[in-house]
């Protein structure tokens, strides 16, 4: 996202609400495409589930560890399961990794 601002601070952040980490366009379809095609979109979707997977694991131990409820754990996994449906699981079905939504604050509304 900073190289589409030319690496520029300031624009980076007057910008950011406007600014997406697009998927790869539909000739790619399932296939590992080059990085400025909608590869960093593939690499930071990965990294982003992993985290948000091992986050959900530490919440669930850490709850039973201290003997309280899981049921925050369990509706964070209600949101992880959204997050995957719509950026995982969709995609996969539909053939296409173009199928999913981008990354951004205002480019996945549209």
């Amino acid at each position: 996202m900073w190289a589409s601002v030319g690496w520029d601070p300031t624009e980076f952040a007057r910008q950011l609400p406007w600014l997406a980490l697009e998927p790869p366009s539909p000739e790619y379809g399932l296939s590992l495409p080059p990085l400025n095609e909608g590869g960093w979109w593939l690499l930071a979707g990965f990294f982003l589930t992993a985290s948000l997977m091992l986050w959900w694991v530490r919440m669930y131990t850490r709850a039973r560890a201290l003997g309280l409820g899981t049921h925050v754990a369990w509706a964070f996994a209600s949101a992880i399961w959204l997050f995957l449906v719509l950026g995982f699981i969709r995609p996969i079905a539909m053939g296409s990794w173009s199928e999913a939504v981008p990354f951004g604050i205002f480019p996945h509304l549209d």
